[in-house]
């Protein structure tokens, strides 16, 4: 979650989600705001996750 939430957040606690919304919103804003109608630009999406667990004691 630290990669998410950056340095400044080591807890999740609910000031500090609010203060990461406020954050996020604001950065949206500006995004929202950019001309991008004179870039290009290629993206991939990927979701996933992946365990490798042993449940027995082989090592």
């Amino acid at each position: 979650m630290s990669a998410l939430s950056g340095p400044d957040a080591p807890g999740l606690s609910a000031t500090t989600i609010i203060r990461l919304k406020t954050v996020w919103e604001n950065e949206y804003k500006e995004w929202q705001d950019k001309d991008l109608s004179r870039k290009k630009y290629i993206y991939i999406w990927a979701d996933g996750g992946y365990c490798n667990v042993r449940m027995d004691d082989k090592g």
